[in-house]
């Protein structure tokens, strides 16, 4: 693909949907393409399970000095199955070497270094339903099963997001909307330790401080998204 509408797209294949939301905080898009369309929300998930933590953290709920025993198997959110996370294809191997550790290295892991077996080990003690219920505050955010759970995902159950709505997300973060200020400050410092950089901040000079979360999906390149938040500029993408 070529320029639409400004910036330079990426090669992608024909049929792909490309989706982009760009503007400042709390403001007006200055750029957009097709932003409301429907794309798995893979990885980008997590920050709605950070933003559950961190709620359940300010309200006392849970402590982020918790002991977590490790494990990798979970109820699936089809209601009747459970599941085992793919270490295999875990982005993040540190976590499988634990066998107790403080709940907040497991929500850190998450964000730092997109973790799957620490997100599903965090919303095993959030709640689903509480992750579920963040989601459900933005329009085009759907969270329906947890990471790797293939029963929810055989029986049609899907994480999906749009652009605008992954706007919505980082716009109420950033102002502080979704969080208490410390726990807002501890958000906005796991998502600049965002060691996946390769969407939009690959795009931006390295001397800037992003706060960024990246997904992807398998080879089949299903699904890449991201959101950038640098100052008081926004940029969501997904395809």
């Amino acid at each position: 693909m070529g320029e639409v509408g400004g910036p330079q797209l990426p090669d992608l294949p024909s049929d792909a949907t490309v989706s982009a939301w760009v503007g400042p905080i709390g403001g007006p898009a200055v750029w957009t393409l097709d932003p409301n369309a429907a794309h798995s929300a893979a990885s980008t998930m997590k920050v709605l399970v950070l933003v559950g933590y961190l709620q359940a953290v300010a309200s006392g709920r849970l402590r982020p000095d918790d002991v977590v025993v490790m494990h990798s198997d979970f109820a699936s959110a089809d209601g009747r199955s459970r599941f085992d996370v793919d270490e295999a294809s875990d982005d993040d191997r540190l976590p499988w070497t634990w066998t107790r550790v403080p709940l907040r290295r497991l929500a850190e892991r998450m964000i730092t270094h997109s973790s799957n077996l620490a997100t599903d080990l965090v919303i095993e003690r959030v709640g689903f339903g509480a992750v579920v219920a963040v989601g459900a505050a933005f329009d085009g955010v759907h969270v329906r099963r947890w990471i790797d759970d293939q029963p929810a995902q055989a029986a049609g159950l899907a994480n999906t997001v749009t652009a605008a709505g992954l706007a919505g997300v980082f716009t109420r973060l950033r102002q502080g909307q979704l969080l208490a200020p410390t726990e807002t400050a501890t958000a906005i410092d796991l998502l600049s330790a965002n060691t996946w950089n390769d969407e939009i901040p690959a795009g931006l000079p390295p001397e800037l401080r992003l706060r960024t979360r990246t997904a992807g999906t398998t080879a089949s390149g299903t699904t890449r998204a991201s959101s950038c938040l640098r100052g008081d500029r926004l940029s969501s993408s997904a395809c």
